[in-house]
Parts: C-alpha cells; structure tokens; sequence
C-alpha cells in the first residue's frame, strides 16, 4: 500500500508497534533534540466500544498514557483493509486528510494526526472533538435560530471553498460530518465553531471526471444527477456539495428533512418553484434572504446553483460578517500574507483573481515626485470587503495593511457594523486601539444602538472597556432598549467591568425603558 500513496502522505506514517491489545506505541525522532538523544516513545490506550463511524470505518477514541506533547485524547478512524476500490477509497481519504490538516486550515478542517497500519485495517488518528457532531447536538436541542444557523452555515461553506478551490469536492456534507468545537450555552454565550470532517468519499477533481459505478453519499442530501451518475458523462462534484449544503442548512434551520426518500427529490427536480418549502421556512421566521439562498443552492441543474465563491458573497451570508473569515491561500509565494483575493460579481460569483493585497498600491504614497495612486476600482473592493472580516478574526497585520491601502475606517456591514464595533464586541484590544488611533467613531452604532463600549461591556471584555473609556466613550450611551453599558454588565454579572464603569462615574442609579436597574452588588 505505501507504495502508492504520495511522498506528503508517507510523512504522515506513524511508526508503531502494538506491545498488548488495545495498546500503540509511537516512536519518534524528536526534531529539537540532538542526534544522540534517544527516541521519544508515546503510549496509547483505545476503548473497547467505538464512539462512532465514520465512511468506510469505526471511529475509537483513545487516550494517551505517557509520552505525549499536545494531546491527551484523540479519535482514531479504524478502515478495514480491502483490494480494488475500497484501498483507492481509504488512500484517496489519507490524500485528502492529509492536504487539510495544514495548521493554515486548521479552523475549518478536523486535524490529523497521524496514521498507522494494523494487520487488517488502515488506522487514521485524527483531533478529538468532544462535543460530538451537529446531528447529535439537532437531535437534543430545539431549532437553532437564524443567526446561530447562518454561522454553522458559513463556516461549512468556507471550508468547502477551500477544498474546491484546491480542487476537491467532499461529496458527503452532512450534519454527522460536521464537528463542533465550540457552541454557545445559556450560561457562555459565544459564536459557534464548526470543522468539516469524513473526507472518506471525498473526491480529487480532474480535467475528465469519469462517472461512478455506484451511488456515493447520504440520499437526504443528494443532488438529483447523482443519482442518474451511471448514465451522465461527468458529474459537477462541487455542486453537488452546494446542494447538500442547502439540505443542510434547511435542517439545521428547521429540524426537519426537506427530502425524507428519493422520491422526493425526483419531484422537487421537476417542480422546484412549487415544492420549494416555503412553508416550512416561514414557520421558523427564517428571513426571505435566507429563504434565497438555499434555494440558490437548490437549483435542479448543476451549473444554475450558486458555487462556493459566489455563495460566500450572497447577502444572507454577508449580512453576519464574523461567520465570513478569509480563506488562506496556499498557493501564494507572497512572505507576507498566505489570503489570495477575489473579485466577486453577485450573480456569477468570482470573476477575477487578484493579487494579495500586500501587492495592491498603497492609497497614498508620498515622496517628492510621487503622485497619489488611484487604486483600480475592484482592488478598492476588495481592501473594503476583507477589512470586517480580518478585524472579526483578531488578524492585527492583516487589519493594519488594509488600512495602509485605504481601506475605510467605517465600512459597515448590512447591519451597521464599523470595524470598531466589531473589535470591541470581539475583545481585539490591539486592533481597537490601531483603529481609534486612526480615528474610528468612537460612538458608531449598529442596528440595535450598541456602540463599542456598550458591545465590549455586554461581551465582558475588560481590556476593551478600559481602552474605550480612556479614549472618551460615552459611559452613559443606550442602546435601543435604552440599556447603558453599567446596565448590560450588572446584569450579565461582570463584576470588574461594573466597577470599572463605575470608578469612571457611571450612573449607579440609571434604569432602562423597562425600569430595570442594575443587580450589581459590588458598590
């Protein structure tokens, strides 16, 4: 088997012995230790019971028992070994796990760790994930809201831009195979974090895409040409992963399956405008943009639906900028920064491939025979559209260089969010700080009236708050409901903001319109 595998998957083979049952032991050449120092031993032990499957395999979960560096869990993927297309299947899933366990995709991908073989079976050792998967996490809890959907949406979809753009198509985006690495709770309000995992069906694209003997993937999410696969030419593997994108989002919304048999998709192929669920949708109060884009996602011929670029740019996706974080680029030669940038045009999705932007002319450029530099229109685009979402991914130099080349201080998004609000609501002092050192509205407001500090004393972000007050924010500002940010930080019980806000004169008896005061009991 090693034999066929490429140079960049061999160097991921674990070397391994099984000293008991149920026991690995990998050995190691330490790279930071001397030629003559000995070899570092690490020591496993898996469960009896796998906590789950995977395509093609069992998923064990081990723990490690001395010698490792970083981790003391991780989920191990067991394949059994076979000839013909199951070993093209497990080397193919080694390929693609391999390619995207590169730290740079980190956020998006489940990581690997390593693989090793046993006597009969292919095991891959991968991040352990403890909150499980999405479909386990929709199965005990209600429909999630809007906002929640559309960041576990984004996410998926930013990974599957990179695999596409990389030239590979999952072909089995499901909620199973959708890992949660952190999600908001009652008690820990947050963002959600979600990483694609399963790459076992996964799919290289080439320039002829010969068709499949059998029906790959989970029917609920099938786009209807797969199942006509035998008779087609070629399959578009990466719409199809947009149209198991917008099932997805469809359950993730409602809790419901939009496609319970195959049946079922045969009559949507052929009446989409009627059988579009409409109803469904409404029920939940999902928005008409987000009605929009899954059915942008859910057009009957491939080459119709939104692909993976274009869909990031869709105004449902747009309109929440924190769940859309550049995409790396890898293939970019530039020391500076690895994000390779993209026009997009709203309708046909990407349409011309630029340079990174440290290659893009610096707005103004001074010197005693140099005249202002006239950046070409869609550049201009460009450095506007990536500022929110550096700023919202903590991206200091990257925020710092898009400003250099003109970016706009107060780009808003389409719900009134500046760079500052989003740095304050996000706690990146640092970026605050470059951004009010640049002159950033100390009191923009976004749709619900919040201003910075408001945002940075509801989120607990201390740092922020102090930074803010020093700069000369507006400790008695209220937003829509007419909450002032003592009000939001006595109620959330963040003691040390309160006292902060207080040592600056904050209003120890202000109330909102409910005449709700504070509950803040350090005074």
């Amino acid at each position: 088997m090693e034999d066929e595998l490429p140079d960049h998957v061999r160097d991921y083979k674990l070397e391994t012995t099984f000293p008991k049952k149920r026991e690995i032991v990998h050995i190691y050449d330490d790279p930071d230790a001397p030629p003559s120092s000995q070899r570092r031993l690490e020591c496993w032990k898996s469960d009896k019971r796998p906590i789950g499957r995977g395509g093609q395999g069992q998923v064990f979960l081990q723990t490690c028992t001395s010698g490792s560096r970083h981790y003391t869990h991780r989920a191990v993927k067991t394949i059994p070994l076979q000839d013909g297309g199951g070993k093209r299947r497990y080397i193919r899933e080694l390929e693609t796990i391999v390619k995207f366990s590169h730290d740079k995709y980190s956020k998006y991908f489940v990581k690997s760790l390593g693989w090793y073989e046993k006597k009969d079976s292919l095991c891959i050792a991968m991040e352990y994930v403890p909150t499980g998967d999405l479909q386990t996490y929709l199965r005990d809890h209600p429909a999630l809201p809007e906002d929640d959907s559309r960041q576990i949406t984004s996410q998926v979809l930013h990974g599957l831009a990179i695999m596409h753009r990389e030239g590979f198509a999952h072909r089995d985006i499901k909620p199973q195979n959708v890992l949660i690495q952190q999600h908001p709770t009652p008690t820990e309000p947050g963002s959600w974090w979600v990483k694609l995992s399963d790459f076992g069906i996964s799919k290289r694209l080439e320039a002829a895409t010969s068709s499949a003997s059998t029906v790959i993937g989970t029917v609920e999410y099938m786009a209807p040409e797969l199942f006509y696969q035998n008779s087609l030419p070629d399959i578009n593997y990466p719409a199809a992963d947009m149209w198991a994108l917008g099932v997805m989002t469809f359950r993730v919304l409602t809790k419901s399956s939009m496609f319970p048999s195959q049946r079922h998709v045969f009559q949507y192929e052929t009446r989409p405008d009627t059988l579009f669920p409409h109803g469904s949708l409404d029920d939940f109060r999902i928005s008409l943009d987000g009605q929009a884009f899954i059915r942008a996602l859910m057009k009957p011929k491939p080459d119709e639906r939104l692909d993976s670029k274009a869909a990031i740019c869709h105004t449902w996706i747009q309109s929440w900028m924190p769940s859309a974080p550049m995409i790396p680029d890898d293939r970019s030669e530039s020391s500076t920064s690895s994000s390779g940038r993209s026009s997009f045009d709203e309708e046909r999705g990407m349409t011309t491939q630029v340079s990174n932007i440290t290659d893009l002319p610096n707005a103004f450029q001074t010197g005693s025979n140099t005249q202002p530099t006239v950046i070409p229109r869609e550049l201009l685009y460009e450095v506007q559209t990536q500022l929110l979402p550096a700023v919202e991914m903590g991206d200091e130099a990257e925020v710092e260089l898009l400003l250099e080349k003109g970016a706009d201080l107060e780009v808003e998004d389409g719900s009134g969010w500046t760079p500052l609000l989003r740095a304050a609501e996000r706690g990146h002092e640092a970026i605050a700080k470059l951004l009010l050192e640049k002159g950033a509205d100390l009191e923009a407001k976004e749709a619900s009236g919040r201003t910075p500090l408001l945002w940075a004393a509801i989120r607990n972000h201390e740092a922020v708050v102090k930074l803010l007050l020093e700069k000369g924010a507006d400790l008695e500002a209220k937003d829509g409901d007419g909450w002032t940010p003592l009000l939001w930080a006595a109620w959330n019980g963040h003691e040390a903001v309160a006292k902060l806000l207080l040592e600056k004169g904050a209003d120890l008896e202000a109330k909102n319109g409910n005449a709700v005061g504070h509950r803040y009991c350090g005074q």
